[in-house]
């Protein structure tokens, strides 16, 4: 991975954990929102396909997915924010939309 090609919103694929069995873990979408301080990873978001299932919290963002380079319909889901460590962030799958930054940023509630 040359780190140098992660940039601010987009979408990539990493090692995270399930959303509903934490103790498992797998390769999923996410979307990176700032490195960490220290550079040794990324703020990011999940994204899932399980549109009906997530699709009625207040945090979940409807993406623009075929434009932004998603299979599916999905969604962000921007109530919890992951660290991701550099070496489990891989393949670039696409790149958020001007519409979708604005919304994911309205969204995510950074803790102070």
């Amino acid at each position: 991975m040359i780190l140098a090609m992660l940039r601010c919103w987009d979408i990539r694929r990493a090692d995270v954990n399930w959303l509903d069995e934490p103790n498992h873990w797998k390769p999923r979408p996410v979307i990176l929102l700032d490195q960490t301080d220290d550079g040794n990873g990324w703020y990011a978001v999940y994204v899932t396909s399980k549109v009906s299932r997530y699709a009625h919290r207040s945090d979940a963002v409807k993406l623009d997915w075929r434009r932004e380079g998603l299979d599916r319909p999905s969604l962000a889901l921007c109530d919890e924010i992951l660290i991701i460590n550099n070496e489990d962030i891989h393949e670039r799958l696409g790149i958020l939309t001007p519409r979708d930054v604005n919304m994911v940023e309205d969204r995510v509630e950074w803790d102070e």
